[in-house]
């Protein structure tokens, strides 16, 4: 048995631990069938009109057409290939990532149903500024492809007027960032600002595109959190390079209620020195990558000052 197929068999007995009613394998040579029927799970291999599955074995391809078919708390396990990230991340606050394991040709996801979308509220808001950073972004959406979902965090992201291929990437990740379009002369503070603004976590952080966060950022920042409370000081994490090991700087986020009022008290706030460390927030700097390339557009974004906010799925 190859890699793909070991790791695709750990995360199905994974997911048969849940005993769902029914399953259906739409991957092409058939091995998820295989495994879960061995396991005891009803599964199929077509669909059936109006039929709902406790499991749903795909791949990107046909995940559109069967994300509707998965039963409330149900699981998709999803095979994604290099560069597709984005797509998944349309699957916001209507699926949880509860695991995920790479291949050498992408990576298998395992995906739960949340049965009310309406209680997930984010703790933690990332918000990210870019202009003509297509390729960070690109990595930086990898990135937070990796990262825990529970607790409920969200991604914003303020766009400067990019004329690279950041729009076109951004096509590609429809209903999971809440995004905002700005004119490209806009000063970069007042870009945050806008960000800032349409946050709804608990704690901030304010974070260039170049910038990528460790996994476990957000557990770090509520541990913290909950021991301490939120101040009004700033929290301060570490900045390591690209090999995840050197020391480059500090980084800073913040509570809601500290949050500065106007772009001019931001722009002081950014010049303190003062805070708390907090273990385990880390940030990596990225290097930076080539363009993505874009294999097809979704629904494009109006041009309009701000766009529908949602939340995010990482």
């Amino acid at each position: 048995m190859d890699v793909r197929s070991r790791i695709l068999e750990a995360l199905l007995t994974s997911a048969a631990k849940a005993r769902p009613r029914r399953a259906l394998d739409l991957t092409r040579q058939g091995f998820a069938a295989q495994t879960l029927v061995s396991l005891g799970v009803d599964c199929r291999r077509i669909p059936i009109a109006q039929e709902l599955y406790g499991l749903i074995v795909c791949t990107m391809d046909s995940l559109s057409r069967m994300r509707p078919l998965v039963a409330a708390e149900g699981s998709l396990v999803v095979h994604t290939k290099p560069g597709q990230h984005g797509e998944l991340l349309g699957l916001a606050g209507e699926f949880a990532l509860v695991a995920s394991a790479r291949t050498p040709t992408g990576a298998w996801l395992q995906l739960q149903r949340l049965a009310d979308r309406g209680a997930i509220t984010p703790r933690v808001s990332l918000v990210v500024t870019t202009h003509n950073d297509a390729g960070s972004l690109a990595q930086l959406l990898t990135t937070l492809e990796d990262q825990p979902t529970d607790p409920a965090w969200e991604f914003v992201l303020v766009d400067r007027g990019s004329t690279d291929a950041t729009v076109d990437l951004l096509e590609r990740v429809t209903g999971d960032v809440r995004r905002i379009r700005v004119p490209r002369d806009t000063n970069p503070v007042d870009a945050l600002f806008a960000g800032l603004r349409v946050a709804q976590g608990d704690l901030l952080l304010p974070m260039p595109a170049g910038l990528a966060p460790g996994c476990g950022f957000v557990s770090a920042l509520l541990r913290h959190e909950g021991r301490n409370g939120v101040t009004d000081a700033p929290l301060i994490g570490t900045i390591v390079g690209p090999d995840s090991r050197t020391v480059c700087g500090s980084i800073r986020a913040l509570g809601r209620t500290a949050a500065p009022s106007t772009p001019r008290r931001l722009a002081r706030w950014f010049e303190r020195t003062d805070g708390v460390r907090v273990p385990g927030f880390r940030v990596r700097q990225l290097v930076p990558g080539p363009v993505p390339s874009v294999g097809h557009t979704a629904e494009r974004l109006d041009g309009g000052p701000q766009a529908e906010p949602n939340a995010v799925l990482a």
